[in-house]
């Protein structure tokens, strides 16, 4: 197994599972790479990285979305369990997605959440997913309430906010307001999982904005030194954290 490097940033657990990656050319460093433990015996691997907060470290987890079919550009039957099972261990209690299932005509993401009570979800992992309720929260935000339960039956409560008119590559329609007043919705007191496709530009862009928030929120006044690729890659700890050209715009919008 060859450890290669984005500069100075080994991928080694990236490099030995290429099904679980949904993009070649997106990386996942070993350095801050979320590492599955639970259950023991299933593989570590998940396609997510660790980003901190202004005030808080690890405060998001930064992921591509669940898949469910074999082929690198398209979904594999691994990540789903994978990610309900990092939520499940984090204690994840706000998951945030930011593309549709479909765009341009073609499936981007698993349909990895349940849609009705009467289609709870079991997975190898042991755990159970079941959908409570939905709500619009906003013109362009779902909240579906969820619950995971274990084997033994313990329950842990999570709210799913799906943002659904930000197209692949594009800006958003909703203004960055309703950006704000979606993330203050979000549970701050546990990491909150944010995912797009790739799980970097529209997640970047998502993340870069709280950033910039939060440091307004507190007194900081020059934050022109978080728009820049670079920062935001180093503050984002994911390499391609944010499609600049793009992310930059919706972030000003």
């Amino acid at each position: 197994m060859s450890t290669q490097a984005i500069g100075s940033r080994p991928k080694t657990a990236y490099d030995a599972n290429p099904e679980k990656n949904r993009y070649r050319e997106v990386f996942c460093i070993d350095a801050t790479r979320v590492i599955l433990t639970w259950p023991p015996g299933f593989n570590d691997y998940i396609h997510a990285n660790w980003v901190n907060g202004v005030d808080k470290q690890k405060k998001f987890i930064c992921t591509q979305c669940p898949q469910s079919e074999s082929g690198f550009q398209g979904p594999n039957d691994k990540t789903v369990d994978d990610f309900w099972r990092m939520v499940w261990q984090e204690k994840c209690k706000s998951i945030v997605m930011l593309c549709n299932i479909m765009e341009c005509g073609k499936q981007k993401c698993e349909q990895y959440w349940p849609l009705t009570t009467e289609t709870p979800m079991s997975l190898a992992s042991g755990l159970t997913v079941k959908f409570i309720s939905t709500d619009a929260i906003e013109k362009s935000v779902e909240l579906t309430k969820i619950e995971l339960l274990d084997p033994s039956g313990t329950r842990h409560a999570v709210e799913h906010f799906h943002w659904t008119d930000w197209p692949d590559r594009g800006v958003p329609n909703s203004t960055t307001l309703a950006i704000f007043r979606m993330l203050r919705k979000v549970n701050r007191l546990t990491p909150c999982v944010v995912h797009c496709s790739a799980g970097i530009g529209r997640t970047g862009t998502v993340v870069g904005i709280d950033l910039i928030y939060r440091r307004l929120e507190r007194g900081d006044k020059d934050v022109s030194g978080y728009l820049t690729k670079d920062k935001f890659n180093t503050k984002f700890r994911r390499p391609h954290g944010l499609s600049y050209e793009i992310g930059s715009t919706a972030s000003f919008r």
